[in-house]
């Protein structure tokens, strides 16, 4: 699937998704072996928590200039985005996992409708 996001207020009767961004930087004395130990509980966490959503961490090849790394959270809806955020605010068992992402990183976070731009239209011969 294709999409272009693009930032807009989400309108709660639009089925289009939402999209999380974190821009992070790799706090000082840290590794990358500290970053994959701090994404196993958030994951571990994600699924525990029946979260419906999918992330992505983009390391950028080459750049002059942080962020080290960008993570992508995507949100089926409005609805799935309310009620994921809930749950991470409530669960008492967050509380641990964004302290060791702390530790580890500084994010800035931002969050974005995402609109549908293009989809490929699956025909019988490939499915």
């Amino acid at each position: 699937m294709t999409t272009l996001h693009q930032g807009a207020e989400p309108d709660p009767t639009d089925d289009n998704g939402v999209i999380e961004i974190f821009a992070c930087t790799v706090n000082e004395g840290k590794t990358s072996a500290n970053v994959l130990a701090a994404e196993q509980p958030w994951a571990a966490q994600a699924i525990a928590l029946k979260l419906s959503l999918s992330s992505w961490r983009f390391n950028p090849t080459w750049a002059n200039s942080p962020p080290d790394l960008v993570y992508f959270v995507a949100h089926d809806d409005l609805k799935a985005f309310a009620a994921n955020s809930t749950a991470r605010l409530t669960d008492p068992r967050v509380a641990g996992v964004n302290a060791e992402f702390a530790d580890t990183m500084t994010c800035e976070s931002w969050v974005k409708a995402s609109q549908i731009v293009h989809r490929p239209t699956m025909t019988p011969a490939d499915s």
